[in-house]
């Protein structure tokens, strides 16, 4: 299936266990004096593929379960040794690894948040999204409020913490080659209440064979070939079938009832517009609501604020943003500065 809904924590969990050999802790308290992860249990990865979640155990305090969450940047790349943040508040803001413990977690409530202060994170030579393998060495988490309107994160004083000597883990795709979230893969096999065929994803997905299911994320008209990516032509296009979708060279097709993914491309001739048009969303609009610089449209960067959404951003959220503070933009920090989380075309303030 596509991305329409899901759990939190994602699909079926790959192999992991903890070893414990004792060993020095960081900040908020020593290994002796924090509680010790034994086993972290059904680690996975998220809807996005940048965050992965298990239970943990001990129980840290109530009833309700506990779990372990790690966050990775997007750019994050495989290496031998990362180390984690010093400092708690930089978690969770999309710029930094962040390993966050979870307590008594329920829909409604966390009873308690633990933020990782030491430690160091080895993914070897994988990298997200999805499919990583390494471990957390000699982590420390110490306990600290999360503020949900701001986000700001705040050490306790005198607070707990909890401490994992060593966890190693693997998350392997479905089948080799598959690039897009476990769950999607085989979706009627699994039983799964949504079912599409899943294009696009490195392999070929079983629910391909069923032609009554929704192609996704090709257009409607086009098929999902045998090379797992979208073809031919949509319905909808109204241009030449051999303008739409042709690789680097064939430009930009614009006002041709959908957007040319040719456009997407940096350097591409935009053909259908006026002078001073820029092509957005398929169609032409003023280059005059552009309030950065004209260059920066288009260039192959991600350049955010500056009135239309930029080609090159993969969507419309700040996470996807390379640039917030171009001259012309509503934004004057760096990224996510004052960027709306929804519309990065624009400011919320």
């Amino acid at each position: 299936g596509n991305a329409n809904g899901g759990s939190n924590n994602g699909g079926e969990g790959g192999t992991g266990n903890v070893v414990n050999d004792g060993g020095s802790g960081g900040g908020g308290g020593t290994p002796g004096e924090c509680i010790e992860i034994t086993d972290v249990t059904e680690f996975a990865a998220g809807q996005t593929g940048l965050s992965f979640f298990g239970g943990i155990e001990p129980m840290l305090a109530g009833a309700d379960p506990d779990s372990l969450g790690l966050y990775l940047p997007p750019e994050s790349t495989g290496s031998n040794t990362l180390t984690l943040p010093a400092a708690a508040d930089v978690c969770l803001n999309g710029t930094g690894i962040c390993v966050v413990g979870f307590e008594d977690e329920t829909q409604e409530a966390v009873g308690a948040y633990y933020f990782a202060t030491s430690g160091t994170l080895d993914l070897g030579t994988t990298a997200p999204p999805f499919y990583i393998a390494g471990s957390l060495s000699d982590v420390t988490l110490v306990e600290a409020t999360l503020d949900p309107d701001t986000g700001a994160i705040t050490e306790v004083v005198d607070g707990r913490c909890v401490h994992i000597e060593n966890f190693a883990f693997q998350l392997d795709p479905p089948t080799p080659g598959w690039t897009c979230a476990a769950a999607y893969y085989d979706e009627v096999g699994q039983g799964a209440e949504e079912q599409y065929c899943d294009c696009e994803c490195g392999a070929v997905d079983p629910d391909c064979s069923n032609p009554e299911l929704e192609i996704f994320p090709c257009a409607p008209g086009q098929t999902c070939g045998a090379t797992a990516q979208c073809e031919g032509t949509p319905t909808d296009w109204t241009c030449g079938d051999d303008t739409y979708d042709q690789g680097a060279g064939n430009g930009c097709d614009c006002n041709c009832g959908l957007p040319d993914p040719d456009c997407a491309l940096a350097g591409e001739t935009v053909n259908g517009c006026e002078a001073g048009e820029v092509c957005q969303g398929g169609g032409c609009f003023d280059a005059a609501v552009w309030t950065c610089d004209d260059t920066y449209f288009a260039d192959g960067t991600c350049d955010c604020g500056c009135g239309l959404h930029d080609v090159d951003c993969a969507d419309a959220l700040v996470a996807s943003c390379d640039y917030c503070n171009d001259e012309g933009s509503c934004s004057t920090t760096d990224c996510p500065g004052t960027i709306n989380p929804v519309d990065n075309s624009i400011c919320t303030i």
